[in-house]
């Protein structure tokens, strides 16, 4: 299965995860303030690579678990992907992989902020 695919299949939030986590206290605020750092330090640190791959991956699993309690599924998926590429690097072509992962993760981060807090809201929580 193409990984574009599997990413577009997966819900953007699981509903019984999301369910099981919505009442604890900060957990709205706390997606938004560790996802917007992790998000930015990815950024830095893809202008690093190949040298920062180590540390890009460790960033990439951080957001991915954090998503993942969230039940915000097609993030994590994107995640992991990023987390194999840094594991599995260096790579040829570097750049047009991330230049594909950018757009992917970009696309999906929107999309899971806009959810996750359409669901907050919807419960009194953000």
């Amino acid at each position: 299965m193409d990984v574009h695919a599997r990413i577009d299949s997966a819900p953007v939030v699981s509903p019984v995860q999301f369910l099981d986590v919505v009442e604890i206290p900060g957990l709205w605020e706390e997606f938004v303030t560790t996802a917007t750092e992790r998000r930015k330090e990815l950024h830095v640190l893809r202008q690093k690579l190949p040298v920062a791959l180590d540390t890009f991956g460790k960033v990439a699993h951080t957001l991915r678990s954090f998503s993942s309690m969230l039940g915000a599924s097609r993030l994590a998926l994107v995640c992991a992907k990023l987390e194999t590429f840094a594991r599995d690097g260096p790579h040829q072509n570097l750049q047009q992989t991330l230049a594909v992962f950018d757009t992917a993760f970009e696309l999906v981060f929107k999309e899971t902020y806009e959810t996750l807090h359409r669901e907050f809201s919807s419960r009194g929580f953000a």
